[in-house]
């Protein structure tokens, strides 16, 4: 049996932040959607384009491979290197209050 979010009627605030032409957004946005329908989580993704690190992840505002957004990125409005994994994606998702 799979593991599912905690509570699959409450949902949870999911945003994908990203840079205009991104070449990375595209896989990680599948591997977003496919994980939450996975789970079965309910979760609605908000996406927003701007001078983000990208993409970036966010579950509840955590960043799911942990990186401060709240101060100062070298990377901000650059593509990543460091791309959010489905197994990053799913642990924040299942852990997620």
């Amino acid at each position: 049996m799979s593991k599912q979010c905690k509570d699959r009627t409450r949902g949870c605030k999911v945003e994908l932040l990203y840079v205009d032409n991104c070449p990375n957004v595209d896989q990680v946005r599948l591997d977003l959607a496919s994980v939450i329908e996975e789970l079965g989580c309910g979760c609605e993704i908000l996406e927003l384009c701007g001078d983000y690190p990208s993409p970036t992840i966010l579950i509840n505002g955590q960043d799911v491979i942990g990186q401060d957004q709240t101060g100062s990125n070298p990377s901000e409005g650059a593509c990543r290197l460091d791309l959010p994994t489905r197994d990053q994606i799913r642990s924040a998702l299942i852990s997620s209050k």
